[in-house]
């Protein structure tokens, strides 16, 4: 129970230490930029960087082994009118749902660097929260693959064939918890051929989403091995509307987070879906 209760806590202070220390980094190298602090603070910056890092990364192990997946759906961004290290810092507005969780919503703060622009604008993230607490961690890297920012294909080599599960989030979901429950990280090319269990598990997974994908057409019969209750993830909320979405344009325009070729390519496609 000790150890369950500090990695609460761990986790309920991760995210004001995270804030804080970036904001204090930003700070001290604004200083030195306008000549007012010595270049000798600039060690220990660094140190304190690392330090950060490292206190993260204990953070992240903690929730990833007691934590639970869950989908953030994006109802609202805004800007915070600080920047760090040059990227703005944004505000978003979230409403997180998963299995086992009661549905709530949350605010949070991150960095909308470059590479996390097409998470951002596809309204939906990957989240890792514990239950007890509600706390949570965005997860980039798993959200980049159901925001179809990396590939989502999958080859069973049975059937001589290679499946593409892009935009469909809870196939993908389901996917990354049978991935998460079994150790397994993301890489750029999973093998799953030295874990059976896992291997039958996710083949009938994607199976059964291709045959939902296109249920007229000729297909391998599913295999046993599927989960007889795959977790339940919400569906999308419905599309917000064009003000909303030109606000939330307008929000990384003024923040910097998009340049003015990208602002004006995107709001021609919100305007061309009138």
């Amino acid at each position: 129970m000790k150890s369950q209760a500090l990695i609460h806590e761990r986790v309920v202070r991760r995210q004001q230490f995270e804030d804080a220390a970036l904001l204090a980094d930003n700070a001290a190298k604004e200083q030195i930029q306008l000549g007012r602090t010595d270049q000798r603070v600039l060690p220990a910056i660094r140190a304190e960087s690392r330090l950060v890092e490292k206190c993260l990364a204990i953070e992240t192990a903690a929730l990833e082994q007691a934590g639970v997946l869950a989908l953030a759906q994006i109802t609202g961004m805004g800007e915070t009118g600080t920047r760090i290290n040059d990227q703005p810092l944004v505000t978003l507005q979230l409403h997180i749902e998963g299995p086992g969780i009661a549905p709530f919503d949350s605010q949070d703060r991150v960095i909308a660097s470059v590479t996390r622009l097409g998470n951002l604008t596809n309204r939906k993230l990957v989240v890792l929260v514990d239950p007890a607490t509600r706390q949570y961690q965005i997860d980039w890297e798993r959200s980049a693959l159901i925001n179809g920012l990396v590939p989502a294909t999958f080859t069973i080599s049975e059937d001589n064939r290679t499946y593409d599960l892009r935009g469909q989030t809870g196939a993908l979901m389901e996917i990354l918890q049978i991935l998460k429950a079994n150790g397994i990280g993301m890489n750029n090319m999973i093998d799953l051929r030295s874990n059976p269990v896992a291997r039958q598990q996710v083949q009938a997974i994607v199976r059964r989403a291709a045959a939902q994908q296109a249920p007229a057409g000729p297909g391998p019969a599913p295999t046993h091995g599927a989960p007889p209750s795959p977790p339940q993830y919400p569906a999308m909320a419905p599309e917000p509307s064009t003000s909303q979405r030109l606000q939330e344009l307008e929000t990384l325009r003024a923040t910097g987070a998009v340049s003015e070729q990208e602002y004006n390519a995107k709001r021609a496609q919100i305007l061309s879906d009138l």
